[in-house]
Order: C-alpha cells, then structure tokens, then sequence
C-alpha cells in the first residue's frame, strides 16, 4: 500500500514521463542527435571515421551527446526524440534526487520531501528536464558533485572516501564534459570544503591531507579521461589542444553584448512563479522565528541556512564582479533554482508545524480588514 509521500513522488514521476513523451522537438535537438551520431561513429571506428564539426560544438567535449544517442540506438529509431527526451528526464530526476539527499543531511527527511515537491512545481526547472541536453544535466552533476563533497567530508572511512573521490571525478568528468565552464559552478562548494576543514568543522571527519591529494589526483585523472574520451578535436594531443579549444571558446563567450549587473535578478523575478517567489521572500521575513523553531530540533541551523545561500549568492556575485557576458536567460543558471526551493521547503514545515499559530493570525488579519472595509 502506497503512503500518502510515495504517492506524490510517483505521480510527479508519471507525469514527468507523460510531459517527456508528449512534449514536442527543441530548434537545437537535432544539432545534438547529430553530434552524438558522429562522435559514437568516430569512438567506434578508433579514429577512422572522417569526424567532421557542426557549426560551434568543437568547443564541446560532447559527452552526454555521445551517451545519449548510444542509448538511443537500443531502442526502435521512430520514437529517437520520446528516448531523447526521456533520457534527458531520467538523468536530471537523478539530480533532483541527489540534491534531496542533500536536503536530508543539512535537515531532516521530512523537509526533503517539501524541497522534491516544490523542485517539480518550478515550471522552469520542470521545464527544461525533458528537451534540454546541457544546462540540466550540469545541474544534475553539479548536485552529484556537492552531494559527493558532503559524503566526502561526513565519512569517517578512508576507503569510503576513496571510493567517493572515484565517484566524484566521473561526475565532475560529466559536467565539464558537456560544458567546460562547470568548473565554475563547482567554486562555492569548494570554498565551503575548506572552510568546513580548516574553520568551522561541522561536517568534516577523519580528514588527512596526505590522502586527500591522492584522492584529488584521483579524480582530477578520472574527469580529465572523461572529458577528452567523447572529443574527437583534442586527440591530435590531448595535454596541449583542450585548453587551445577552452581558450578560443571564452574568447568567442567575451563577444556577447554587454549585460547589465542586474540581469540575473530580474530574470529570476520576472520568470520565477509568484509562489515561489512569495515563499523564498517569507523565509527571510519569518526568518528569527524560523531559527528560534529549528534550533530546537537541529544543531547549527544558521551555519547549514547561511552556506546554502552562500552557494546561491556566490555564482551570482562572481558573474557580477567578472561583468559575465550572460545570455539566453536563466539557463546558464538552471542548477541555482532548486537550491532557491531549500529555504521555501524549510518556511513551507515550519508553518506545517505551526498552522494553528498561523491560522489564528490570518484570522485576526482577515477580521481586521474585514471592519476597516465595512467602517469605511
């Protein structure tokens, strides 16, 4: 018998599946089907199939393309674009769950559930799930990547934390395999892996700097092989050429038109539904007496609030500080709107916890409004 959490859960996976099939083509799908195709054809043949560039994508290491369209040839080629579009959703769900799991350690399973919920009712992110095969799936080994550091940093283990350092570099290999500028992406979470280490030590455990470079090493290699394996344009000389093709791609990215500080706040005002929007805010406002509720229940609430809008807000700053040439919206930040939903989630329980108070003041607020409408 399915519990009332399980039965939320399934449906929005349902409907994520039904959204993924029905839903129609994107004007780039094709570009990426196509380098998939010829790429796989290139790694298959070990070099010997003539690989020829569409338009911009040498700039891309072109792995999940080549994933993609592998696990695309299983399946009867009149349903490519369902197969597309499913893989794209599985992977992302994937995230979104590796990302949950990130919830649970800073809080509790109950406000993961909460945080699940609201990721699946942001039509952006939601949105993007299905057709998009780059900025979710960076999202997706972004996730990966900051849940793998938490483990990394909570496990007493030594061969456990070998083990995650594997994990790690194949998930960083992902990322920058699709996009070089993931990296970025990774600054907060690096920041905060030495701030927890030499400062303030609420999750780090058993940690020895000797293994820890050899774990770096480790997985610095694995990431690096990742992300030449599927990129046909460097293996004329895989240490020198990446970083030729990195070079002239950022040089390409700084002629974009200038954009204003601004842009990525008002992206996220105008294009973010007004009930998330309503949530973040109350977060902030009901903020003390949040803190005074979770700190009854939670150890270092403001340490675990503060470093979750620390990975928010450090993106942003960097963007702003650089003069960022942004473009296309928000999807070169696609992986900060379910980090948005975290505090949402945490005002979302607290007012579970604490509806009769809430109910009580609404009742008040409505009342008074009530006589001061009539009285007029």
């Amino acid at each position: 018998m399915l519990n009332k959490k399980n039965l939320i859960f399934y449906s929005l996976i349902t409907f994520g599946v039904y959204c993924s099939i029905k839903i129609g083509v994107s004007y780039d799908e094709f570009f990426h089907y196509d380098n998939g195709e010829r790429r796989l054809k290139y790694l298959l043949s070990f070099g010997k199939y003539d690989y020829y560039d569409i338009l911009h994508l040498r700039y891309y290491p072109g792995l999940y393309d080549t994933l993609s369209y592998f696990i695309n040839l299983i399946f009867p080629q009149q349903y490519r674009i369902e197969i597309f579009h499913l893989t794209n959703f599985i992977t992302t769900l994937t995230g979104v769950i590796a990302l949950t799991k990130v919830v649970k350690i800073f809080f509790s399973k109950n406000i993961s559930y909460i945080f699940f919920v609201l990721t699946f009712l942001n039509p952006i992110f939601f949105g993007h799930m299905s057709f998009n095969s780059k900025d979710n799936i960076i999202a997706t080994a972004n996730f990966w990547c900051l849940y793998y550091i938490l483990r990394y940093l909570k496990t007493p283990s030594l061969s456990n934390k070998a083990l995650i350092s594997t994990k790690l570099g194949l998930f960083i290999g992902l990322g920058v395999g699709i996009r070089v500028v993931f990296l970025g992406t990774l600054i907060p979470y690096i920041l905060f892996f030495f701030l927890d280490v030499f400062l303030f030590k609420k999750f780090c455990k058993n940690f020895l700097f000797k293994l820890f470079f050899l774990h770096l090493t480790k997985a610095i290699f694995i990431a690096y092989f990742v992300v030449i394996l599927c990129w046909p344009n460097v293996h004329g000389n895989i240490f020198i050429e990446p970083f030729i093709l990195i070079k002239n791609s950022l040089n390409d990215l700084t002629q974009t038109n200038l954009t204003p500080w601004f842009y990525l706040f008002v992206n996220f005002f105008y294009k973010l539904p007004i009930y998330l929007i309503f949530l973040f805010i109350s977060s902030f406002i009901f903020f003390l007496k949040m803190d005074n509720f979770y700190n009854k229940i939670y150890s270092d609430f403001i340490y675990k609030f503060i470093i979750i809008l620390f990975f928010i807000l450090i993106p942003i700053f960097i963007s702003i500080i650089n003069n960022l040439k942004i473009h296309d919206g928000l999807r070169y930040f696609l992986y900060l709107l379910p980090l948005l939903n975290i505090s949402s989630a945490l005002f979302l329980y607290y007012i579970y916890k604490n509806k009769f108070i809430f109910i009580n003041k609404i009742f008040i607020v409505s009342t008074f409004f009530f006589f001061i409408f009539f009285y007029n």
